[in-house]
Protein backbone atom coordinates (compact mmCIF):
# COMPACT_ATOMS: atom_id res chain seq x y z
CA UNK A 1 0.00 0.00 0.00
CA UNK A 2 3.07 2.48 0.99
CA UNK A 3 4.30 1.81 -2.55
CA UNK A 4 1.01 1.94 -4.04
CA UNK A 5 0.43 5.24 -2.42
CA UNK A 6 3.91 6.61 -3.44
CA UNK A 7 3.17 5.81 -6.91
CA UNK A 8 0.10 7.76 -7.32
CA UNK A 9 1.59 11.14 -5.79
CA UNK A 10 4.42 10.67 -8.19
CA UNK A 11 1.67 10.23 -10.96
CA UNK A 12 -0.68 13.12 -10.00
CA UNK A 13 2.57 15.60 -8.88
CA UNK A 14 6.20 14.93 -10.31
CA UNK A 15 6.37 15.07 -13.48
CA UNK A 16 8.85 12.54 -13.50
CA UNK A 17 9.98 10.38 -16.26
CA UNK A 18 12.20 7.75 -14.12
CA UNK A 19 11.29 6.00 -10.86
CA UNK A 20 13.38 3.54 -9.04
CA UNK A 21 12.43 1.51 -6.62
CA UNK A 22 14.47 -0.47 -4.27
CA UNK A 23 13.05 -3.19 -1.39
CA UNK A 24 15.85 -4.82 1.06
CA UNK A 25 15.99 -6.88 4.00
CA UNK A 26 18.51 -4.74 6.73
CA UNK A 27 19.44 -6.54 9.86
CA UNK A 28 15.81 -7.10 11.08
CA UNK A 29 14.09 -4.44 8.92
CA UNK A 30 12.85 -3.92 5.57
CA UNK A 31 13.84 -0.99 4.39
CA UNK A 32 12.02 0.70 1.12
CA UNK A 33 13.15 3.41 -1.22
CA UNK A 34 11.27 4.93 -3.89
CA UNK A 35 12.81 8.33 -5.79
CA UNK A 36 11.65 9.58 -8.64
CA UNK A 37 13.44 12.26 -10.99
CA UNK A 38 10.48 14.84 -11.12
CA UNK A 39 9.75 18.35 -9.81
CA UNK A 40 10.21 18.17 -6.39
CA UNK A 41 9.68 20.77 -3.80
CA UNK A 42 10.97 22.26 -0.87
CA UNK A 43 10.28 20.55 2.24
CA UNK A 44 10.99 23.43 4.57
CA UNK A 45 7.73 24.84 2.86
CA UNK A 46 5.39 22.62 1.51
CA UNK A 47 3.20 20.31 3.86
CA UNK A 48 2.00 17.18 2.88
CA UNK A 49 -0.63 15.82 1.43
CA UNK A 50 -3.07 13.30 2.20
CA UNK A 51 -1.10 10.55 0.61
CA UNK A 52 2.06 11.04 2.37
CA UNK A 53 0.25 11.44 5.62
CA UNK A 54 -1.35 8.07 5.14
CA UNK A 55 1.89 6.22 3.99
CA UNK A 56 3.46 8.39 7.83
CA UNK A 57 0.35 7.02 9.53
CA UNK A 58 0.59 3.30 7.67
CA UNK A 59 4.67 3.03 8.62
CA UNK A 60 3.80 4.17 12.09
CA UNK A 61 1.29 1.63 12.81
CA UNK A 62 4.46 -0.86 12.16
CA UNK A 63 6.62 0.85 14.26
CA UNK A 64 9.22 2.14 11.32
CA UNK A 65 9.73 5.45 10.52
CA UNK A 66 9.68 7.55 7.44
CA UNK A 67 12.84 9.90 5.63
CA UNK A 68 12.05 12.91 3.06
CA UNK A 69 14.38 13.88 0.91
CA UNK A 70 13.55 16.57 -2.21
CA UNK A 71 14.10 19.59 -3.16
CA UNK A 72 12.76 22.29 -6.63
CA UNK A 73 13.84 20.67 -9.70
CA UNK A 74 16.06 17.78 -7.81
CA UNK A 75 13.08 15.11 -7.63
CA UNK A 76 11.61 13.13 -4.03
CA UNK A 77 13.18 10.18 -2.77
CA UNK A 78 10.88 8.91 0.34
CA UNK A 79 12.88 5.76 2.77
CA UNK A 80 10.49 3.93 4.91
CA UNK A 81 11.99 1.33 7.55
CA UNK A 82 10.37 -0.99 9.73
CA UNK A 83 10.91 -4.21 11.50
CA UNK A 84 10.08 -7.22 10.76
CA UNK A 85 8.78 -8.19 14.02
CA UNK A 86 6.96 -5.64 15.84
CA UNK A 87 7.97 -4.26 19.50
Amino acid sequence: RILQEQMNNILKHANASAVAITVQKQNEHIVMVIKDDGVGFDTSVKKYGIGMENINRRVKLMDGFVKIISAPGKGFEVNVEMPLKQG
